[in-house]
């Protein structure tokens, strides 16, 4: 499970290094699969996870619709290996799709099966909505007389 956020920043020749928390789960193979996200961060994954994950695309139906998905989520990935130190490159790609410049500080934060990478002003916001929908949902569910546990 990925926890925890931290902040880093992209050196010079495009590295970030992972926070331990992070990086441990990369233990076993020192590799992992950089890929962009959905809501404009990027996503590092195990790389059996990303794997299954195309695998489990590619079986749903082979429809254009789910080649072209699984073309651009391969495509779009990129397979690094963490050096010593514990840092794995972004590419300028994936560095572009997430608005993420060399010398700048970016979020590294987990999210469960995987850990992210965001702009730190995109994750400000993206964590500011998340909180007050949490916030939202609570009271509903307060009203309603549900408690959380």
């Amino acid at each position: 499970m990925f926890t925890g956020k931290y902040i880093h920043s992209i050196d010079e020749k495009g590295r970030v290094v992972l926070p331990s928390g992070i990086r441990k789960q990369f233990e076993d193979t020192g590799k992992c699969i950089i890929s962009p996200g959905i809501d404009g961060q990027l996503r590092i994954n195990l790389p059996d996870q990303y794997q299954a994950y195309l695998d489990r695309e590619e079986a749903t139906a082979p429809t254009p619709e789910i080649r072209r998905r699984v073309r651009l989520f391969a495509n779009s990935a990129s397979e690094q290996s963490l050096d010593k130190a514990g840092r794995v490159v972004i590419n300028e790609l994936l560095r572009g799709m997430a608005d993420i410049s060399i010398g700048t500080e970016v979020m590294i934060s987990g999210a469960n099966r995987f850990a992210e990478i965001w702009n730190l002003e995109k994750f400000a916001r993206d964590d500011a909505i998340a909180r007050a929908e949490l916030a939202q949902k609570i009271a509903e569910d307060n009203q309603k007389g549900v408690t959380a546990s």
